[in-house]
This record gives C-alpha cells, sequence and structure tokens, in this order.
C-alpha cells in the first residue's frame, strides 16, 4: 500500500508536534520541579486547634498570597476586610 503525500504529511506534523510537547514537558518540570511543594503546621488559636497548609518554598517577588477557606456553609460576603472582626 503506497501512502499519499497527504498521509506522509500529517504523519510528519503530528511526529512533529509530539516530539515538540516531549520536549516542553520536560522543561518545564525541570525548572518547575520543586515549586507548590506544601507542608502540614499546626496553630493555636484562641485555644482553638487549626491546621494549615503553608508553601515551603519561597514565594516570588510580587505573587498575591492565596488564603483558601472551606467548610463554611454560608456566603462568604462578611469575610470582607473592612467587616471583620478587628479589622
Amino acid at each position: 500500500m503506497a501512502l499519499d503525500r497527504r498521509t506522509i504529511a500529517i504523519a510528519t506534523g503530528a511526529a512533529a508536534m509530539l516530539v515538540a510537547w516531549l520536549i516542553w514537558r520536560r522543561e518545564a518540570g525541570a525548572c518547575c520541579a520543586r515549586r507548590g511543594r506544601l507542608e502540614s503546621r499546626w496553630s493555636s488559636v484562641r485555644g482553638i486547634r487549626v491546621h494549615a497548609r503553608v508553601s515551603i518554598d519561597a514565594v516570588p517577588i510580587g505573587r498575591p498570597p492565596v488564603v483558601l477557606v472551606h467548610g463554611l456553609g454560608m456566603s462568604s460576603r462578611y469575610m470582607a476586610v473592612g467587616e471583620m472582626p478587628g479589622g
């Protein structure tokens, strides 16, 4: 069975895309392999033990802090900084 030019071009393009993706993935993994590592920490807040997962890697300058809060069964509107007790 003879392959026509179109089939060869498609197969060659797909192979080139796969090789490019594999190279990109390897390089991206090498530069970012240590980012995003977290450690478990327990603190006491007004006598209540609180668990947090905290980054153990340095956060790049200029990046905003991220706080994820879960388990709230109501609107988060009350958490606005100006409305918080002591805020």
